[in-house]
């Protein structure tokens, strides 16, 4: 007989990627470059459980392609105080199993472990030191300055900064006069309510239709009237068939 032997190499970690600056009780994105070449070839394995049953061709048990990740957030520091510093193994909750978040909980020099392991039980292990930065400060904002900052700021800057804020004031104050200046539509609408006598309308926007009284329908004159020239009736004109 002739069997194919395949020697199961174990997974390969090209390193482990961190955030530039690291910071205490922050929650820290961590992630594991690691190769399976088996898992690439997309093979898989069975294990016979019993090899004293005469046969060669059992298939008990699959072989799971599936990688498991292990870290340790420090091995310097013993977290379950069995006096093992480098023992305290934790499994990432992610989706993605190379994917791991981690808070230091104040500033040190830790270094981070991870081992990945293949169906087969090899291991690949690495390391990376971190240094876990002081919690950062949010940027002070104006409302945090008090007065006295503020004239102390002032004597410092000296009149070339003075000059440079007084011009931007004045920028600022002429730019709200020109918005406040009316448009065409709007002297257009003043002069039409001056002309036809229109209410101001309260709501806002525009003079519209909606805001004056409709002139009083014309009244039917009577004969006398007609023939008055005062009242302005004109006898509409009669073609001759």
């Amino acid at each position: 007989a002739e069997f194919n032997i395949h020697i199961d190499a174990p997974p390969e970690i090209a390193g482990i990627n961190l955030p530039d600056e690291v910071y205490e009780d922050f929650s820290t994105a961590v992630i594991v470059n690691v190769s399976d070449a088996e898992s690439l070839a997309d093979l898989v394995f069975y294990r016979d459980l019993n090899v004293l049953d005469g046969s060669n061709s059992d298939r008990d048990e699959a072989i799971s392609n599936d990688l498991v990740v292990e870290w340790e957030q420090d091995i310097l520091r013993d977290a379950d105080g069995d006096e093992i510093v480098d023992n305290d193994w934790f499994v990432s909750t992610n989706t993605l199993v190379t994917l791991a978040t981690v808070v230091w909980d104040e500033p040190t020099d830790a270094v981070l472990k991870v081992r990945v392991c293949d169906g087969m039980g090899l291991c690949d292990e690495a390391q990376a030191d971190v240094t876990v930065l002081p919690e950062q400060d949010a940027d002070p904002s104006l409302s945090d300055f008090s007065w006295d900052e503020w004239k102390s700021w002032m004597s410092d800057a000296g009149s070339d900064a003075l000059g440079f804020i007084a011009l931007i004031l004045a920028a600022l104050i002429l730019g709200w006069l020109v918005m406040r200046q009316p448009n065409e539509i709007e002297e257009e609408a003043k002069q039409n309510a001056e002309t036809y006598d229109v209410e101001h309308a309260d709501d806002g926007g525009l003079l519209g239709m909606d805001h004056h009284s409709p002139p009083p329908a014309p009244k039917i004159l009577s004969k006398q009237e007609r023939r008055n020239d005062e009242s302005g009736y004109i006898r509409p004109l009669r073609r001759r068939e």
